[in-house]
């Protein structure tokens, strides 16, 4: 679920932009045809809805990470978790916020659908009046409900001319697919219900719908039909707005608005649908797409200096490349396979000494010094991958350095970083040897 979740919140903050843009676009646009805005609240949904996007130099969209995990990279640099206690706290909220938006998006699924069922039985005793129109007299203001085979539900007591402008209406919102992209808006808006900037999307998404069927609807009439219409508006109109699925209502928002269009209708000009149309083409280019990533350059790049931040305490750089530690010739041995892998352990029993001893300057002479010591102790007889072994036992069992080494070893290119307070003991311990 984790995973799902992540994929959602990308896609989420990937549309924000393009949802920013299209709010903006609609400025802009407020004199062309209301056509324009349902493209772009089209292309708002499938940027919400499909996790596949093609990249473009000419994006606007920033690159976006996992924010889910518990790195974060900034610039050159990773933080990681402050403290072990931290980093638990942070798994378990990061664990608990799928399950909170999978109960949330379930709870607001269920909502639509319990609303819809409610509808439903409502209108159980609707009388066909003709085609797929129906009256009801728990109706108070004209709708289609339904997907498949849609149907129009209207009040009694109706003119003939109000009449007239619903049915061509509610017949517009059928013909362009209304009823069925509202819902699938609503369910989007039920799974990126954390954003805010869906909501308002939505809203937007829903107005936008009527004000393009009332420009289908009012485009061939006259000037004394318009009026009729923007009438009927006033007359059946609600001004309330009602975040929901279904239905698709004749005077379900933007009432006002609706009525001014309708009486100021004029067909816009060519000039200005060109201009809509490639500003559509530029919304889609710039926030639909993602940005180009960087080809690696063919040339290997220098060295750069990473920081790891571990625990609370202030990071300490070091070259990025580790150099390479060659064993200390105490014994000389025969090439034969099991001198090969006596030398590899040796390599990497030196190598541990020099993590320990922070660096390739001292290891020799503190190797040096407890073969001195050892010598001392025993007779001679142990092999050079005993001895060495010793040594790091003896260094192991004193300061108990292994463990915070190996949280502090950063898998990204082999860089080793140390802590401030690992390189104070491990001085302190050399201080001590020599």
């Amino acid at each position: 679920m984790s995973e799902i979740f992540s994929c959602i919140l990308k896609l989420s903050v990937d549309a924000s932009y393009l949802i920013v843009a299209v709010i903006l676009a609609r400025l802009l646009l407020r004199k062309s045809s209301k056509v324009f805005r349902k493209i772009l609240w089209v292309l708002v949904g499938l940027r919400l809805s499909v996790p596949i996007s093609f990249e473009s130099v000419l994006s606007l969209v920033p690159q976006t990470t996992n924010v889910l995990s518990n790195e974060t990279l900034v610039g050159g640099n990773i933080t990681s978790v402050p403290t072990q206690a931290a980093a638990t706290e942070s798994f378990d909220f990061l664990q608990i916020l799928p399950v909170v938006w999978a109960v949330v998006a379930v709870g607001l699924l269920i909502y639509g659908l319990i609303s819809f069922i409610r509808l439903k039985r409502k209108i159980s005793d609707a009388v066909l009046l003709e085609d797929n129109i129906y009256q009801s007299e728990k109706v108070d203001s004209p709708f289609v409900c339904g997907f498949i085979k849609p149907k129009i539900y209207i009040p009694y007591d109706m003119d003939s001319d109000t009449f007239n402008c619903v049915i061509k209406h509610e017949k517009t919102h059928i013909k362009c697919l209304d009823h069925i992209l509202k819902a699938l808006g609503f369910g989007l808006l039920c799974v990126h219900w954390f954003n805010p900037l869906v909501w308002v999307g939505y809203i937007l998404f829903c107005k936008d719908i009527e004000l393009l069927c009332d420009e289908i609807v009012v485009k061939d009439m006259t000037e004394e039909n318009r009026k009729k219409y923007a009438l009927a508006l006033c007359n059946i109109g609600v001004e309330k707005v009602k975040i929901s699925a279904c239905p698709v209502a004749f005077g379900e928002v933007g009432i006002k608005e609706r009525v001014k269009n309708t009486v100021n209708f004029k067909k816009v000009k060519s000039a200005i649908l060109i201009i809509s149309a490639v500003a559509c083409v530029v919304v889609a280019v710039c926030f639909m797409t993602t940005p180009v990533k960087a080809q690696e350059e063919k040339t290997e790049p220098k060295p750069e200096e990473t920081t790891l931040v571990v625990e609370t305490t202030e990071p300490v750089t070091v070259p990025e490349t580790v150099p390479v530690i060659e064993t200390v010739p105490v014994t000389e041995v025969s090439e034969t396979t099991e001198s090969v892998i006596e030398k590899e352990r040796v390599t990497e029993t030196v190598t541990e000494l020099y993590i320990e001893n922070d660096g390739a300057n001292k290891i020799y002479d503190v190797v040096e010094e407890d073969l001195s010591e050892q010598n001392e102790e025993t007779s001679g007889n142990l092999n050079s991958e005993q001895i060495l072994q010793n040594i790091v036992d003896r260094r192991r069992n004193k300061e108990k350095k292994e463990q915070s080494f190996s949280n502090a070893v950063s898998d990204a290119d082999e860089n080793i970083i140390y802590n401030n307070d690992i390189l104070n003991q491990a001085i302190e311990f050399n201080q001590d040897i020599n």
